[in-house]
């Protein structure tokens, strides 16, 4: 029997090294991982709130706000007041946002299909499968908090 500290362990290695290795290749673009997710989630979800950039980075509204306010002075995110809600902001990508994440997800795509290029086929659908099980097992555990 595999024992849950082992599995944890191995998953943990694999975080921290795919975190590691996020962070040397976002840097080449100036970005963080999360800089990065920002301008994802803002261009899939156009006018976001803070408290929903903030809970899809599982990240504190405060931290989220700085990063926001940082990446808005280098011109890539605007913040707008939500035309029916005075007191809500809502986040867009400015077109160098907009440029930059064209860029940097063409090659975060060949990035990633290196990183999984050692395992077959059938070891990426197993992992896959099992890795979608396993997080919707911690989703339904962070929904019951």
């Amino acid at each position: 029997m595999i024992e849950a500290q082992t599995l944890y362990s191995l998953v943990l290695e694999s975080y921290l090294l795919l975190d590691s290795s996020d962070r040397d290749f976002f840097q080449q673009y100036g970005l963080s991982s999360t800089r990065y997710y920002i301008l994802v989630h803002v261009a899939q979800n156009a006018g976001l709130s803070l408290s929903e950039l903030s809970e899809l980075l599982f990240c504190t509204k405060g931290n989220t706000t700085r990063i926001i306010k940082s990446m808005e002075a280098d011109g890539y995110i605007t913040r707008e007041v939500d035309a029916h809600d005075n007191r809500l902001l809502c986040h867009y990508l400015t077109p160098a946002g907009t440029a930059l994440l064209a860029e940097v997800s063409t090659a975060y795509n060949i990035f990633n299909q290196a990183r999984f290029a050692g395992l077959s086929l059938s070891q990426r659908g197993t992992l896959q499968q099992n890795l979608q099980a396993l997080n919707s097992h911690l989703r339904e555990g962070l929904s019951q908090d």
